[in-house]
């Protein structure tokens, strides 16, 4: 999205009935889980950098309808997509603002994209997300800590920890996969872990998590597991947060 691109406001009414007619459309071409995206920008006119400073939006934003709060305008949306989409499709929330969709969307993205490519990333998204968020699992919503990348990019010994530790999770297991890059053994731990994930059956949280980031101690059905997270470079790239004031 660009600065001079339109938002769809959603207190608009036209923009509420188009939201009805895009979702009922992609259901009735039989698509029975939808994921939507971005929908935070739409309604703050901003993203992320901005929520982490003392302001929701800027100055002057307001939605077309002001007799609205942005909480209600912001339920009345989600609750738009869930009522058109039917019971039979599952919605799956992404930038979604996690206590007004807790509730009514089945699943919901509760951190930033992991990788293919950059294992940082992946620790720094991925890890994190699914060690401070994973109490919410099953209560708010089923929390989706984001998928497994494999692209050959990555080494299979750092993604099949990551892999094992969200197949015992007990959230959400996805995976996006290159074809033709994973060999026998590797295809085996991926049929593995989407075994141990389709049942649920494991408890597991994490011990060292007021002392690390990104934490290596779990308890999985009892007994301590560690996962090293680092490569032997160690931490590969270092973004301090770049926070416009």
């Amino acid at each position: 999205r660009g600065e001079n691109c339109p938002y769809l406001d959603p207190t608009h009414p036209e923009v509420i009935e188009y939201v009805k007619t895009v979702t009922k459309r992609v259901v009735d071409w039989g698509y029975e889980l939808i994921k939507h995206d971005y929908s935070s920008h739409d309604i703050s006119g901003g993203f992320t950098p901005l929520y982490m400073t003392d302001r929701y939006t800027k100055d002057g934003w307001h939605l077309y309808d002001r007799s609205k709060t942005t909480a209600q305008a912001t339920v009345e949306f989600y609750r738009t997509v869930k009522e058109a989409a039917g019971e039979d499709c599952v919605i799956i929330g992404c930038n979604t603002v996690s206590h007004l969709c807790a509730g009514m969307y089945e699943l919901n993205r509760t951190g930033d994209d992991t990788s293919g490519f950059d294992w940082g990333r992946t620790r720094r998204m991925g890890v994190n997300t699914l060690a401070f968020r994973l109490m919410q699992n099953g209560i708010f919503y089923m929390a989706d800590a984001d998928c497994v990348g494999i692209t050959g990019a990555i080494s299979w010994d750092l993604n099949k920890m990551w892999l094992d530790v969200l197949a015992k999770s007990g959230s959400p297991l996805f995976v996006s996969c290159k074809p033709g890059v994973l060999n026998e053994s590797e295809l085996a731990d991926l049929k593995e872990g989407w075994k141990i994930n389709s049942v649920q059956e494991n408890t597991c949280r994490p011990l060292d998590w007021m002392e690390n980031q990104y934490p290596e101690r779990w308890l999985i059905d009892g007994e301590e597991v560690c996962y090293n997270w680092y490569t032997e470079e160690g931490i590969d790239s270092f973004r301090p947060a770049m926070i416009k004031k």
